[in-house]
């Protein structure tokens, strides 16, 4: 993955967390790791393929270090890593998992979000056609 890519994922901090989440009307998958955590890193590479393949979509791939943002990882709760959320353009945590998935796991939360794939998604599909 090129540095470009990399760089579309969003590093969220104490500091901005509030402001990103409330202000963005996007999908937004964040993965809440520690840099001392192996798979952690795990997750942290998959970042960069799953900003590459929602680039041009409603969806922001972030990221929250939780031993330099505690306030942020103790607000939501945070007691294991990594954990990942997907919050939904309502502002409210549509999924959530603790641990190591694959790329094809990560990538079905955040469609499944978007309302692609499954029952809900051919029921509305079914609708618009």
């Amino acid at each position: 993955m090129s540095d470009e890519v990399f760089n579309r994922v969003l590093e969220l901090t104490d500091g901005n967390y509030s402001e990103v989440v409330v202000n963005s009307e996007a999908v937004i998958f964040i993965d809440f790791y520690s840099d001392y955590c192996g798979s952690c890193r795990v997750v942290l590479k998959y970042l960069e393929s799953l900003a590459e393949r929602f680039e041009d979509e409603n969806v922001i791939i972030a990221k929250l270090n939780v031993d330099d943002n505690p306030k942020t990882a103790d607000k939501l709760n945070v007691t294991h890593i990594p954990y990942i959320v997907v919050i939904g353009e309502d502002k409210t945590i549509k999924r959530a998992r603790t641990g190591v998935l694959s790329l094809n796991g990560y990538t079905k939360m955040i469609d499944k979000t978007l309302h692609r794939g499954g029952l809900i998604s051919k029921i509305i599909d079914k609708f618009k056609s």
